[in-house]
């Protein structure tokens, strides 16, 4: 009799119920949402980054450069780095 007594005393681990079920199920979507959006916006952004690579100035499309526009790049870009005037190859 007395074990009877006792079992009846001691607490059953609760389980959730619906609501609190319900709560937790929200809680997990609230964040996967948040995720999602940060996802999302981060796929634009790349998108974004393809599309318009290759391109520059306003959308305009790189063309590519001549070999005498390249010798000419090149040695405005080494008189700038040691310290020369650009007019010096003119």
């Amino acid at each position: 009799m007395k074990e009877k007594e006792k079992a009846k005393e001691e607490p059953k681990p609760k389980e959730p119920d619906m609501v609190e079920r319900a709560n937790e199920a929200a809680a997990r979507l609230e964040k996967a949402n948040a995720e999602l959006k940060e996802n999302i916006a981060k796929m634009e952004s790349l998108r974004a980054e393809k599309i318009l690579g290759g391109k520059a100035e306003a959308g305009n499309e790189k063309k590519d450069m001549t070999a005498d526009e390249k010798v000419t790049a090149e040695a405005r870009a080494f008189l700038k780095k040691v310290g020369l005037r650009e007019d010096a190859i003119k």
